[in-house]
């Protein structure tokens, strides 16, 4: 399925995750690349669960993951939960580790990254990330 997109609609619940795996390995990816792309979307899809709804999940809380490969992988993470910050262009060269702790997972998840940005539109939470 490389050059084509991939949409998956989950609960919110990182259970789910295990579904993503396996759908990012199935895309023929090299298997760098998968990894940065299974990494990159664990870190950031556990966050939207665990702090995206917090009065609880009802069953109507679907997170989309939309997964595009050409000659990189694009993937989008739509959700309706509380807006998350983010953590968008990290400069590695100016961390204050003390300040970064409760961060470090976006941190790591944002190195294996080219490109990650977030907007809200019509009340979605929508983060947009790049991996060349």
């Amino acid at each position: 399925t490389f050059g084509k997109t991939t949409l998956m609609v989950l609960d919110a619940n990182i259970n789910e995750f295990n579904k993503i795996k396996e759908k990012v390995l199935s895309l023929g990816l090299d298997k760098s690349i998968a990894l940065k792309v299974c990494l990159v979307i664990e870190e950031y899809f556990a966050n939207i669960c665990a702090f995206g709804y917090p009065d609880g999940v009802t069953k109507d809380d679907k997170i989309i993951l939309e997964i595009s490969t050409s000659n990189k992988v694009e993937i989008r993470i739509i959700d309706t939960g509380v807006s998350v910050k983010r953590a968008e262009n990290l400069d590695s060269g100016n961390l204050d580790f003390d300040k970064l702790s409760p961060e470090l997972g976006q941190f790591i998840a944002s190195s294996h990254t080219n490109f990650v940005k977030y907007k809200q539109e019509d009340g979605k939470n929508i983060l947009t990330i790049t991996i060349i």
